[in-house]
């Protein structure tokens, strides 16, 4: 749901409410200003839409040991 900066601040309580069954992206002159979510955000749907990005010959590991250096 898309919903304008003034909509929010005219009735939050609403909005707090819908976005514990979807995200409610908040604009203001037409662009994006934030997102209000669930913290009950489903991680396992998160992690499956991930699968697939990186390619087959990717070293994981070699990529966290860089960022955690």
């Amino acid at each position: 749901m898309q919903i304008s900066l003034r909509e929010l601040v005219d009735d939050p309580a609403k909005y707090v409410l819908l976005a514990d069954t979807q995200d409610i992206y908040i604009i203001q002159e037409g662009k994006g200003l934030a997102k209000l979510t669930s913290i009950k955000s489903d991680k396992t749907e998160i992690a499956k839409s991930l699968f697939g990005i990186l390619p087959q010959d990717v070293d994981v590991t070699a990529i966290k040991d860089e960022c955690l250096s």
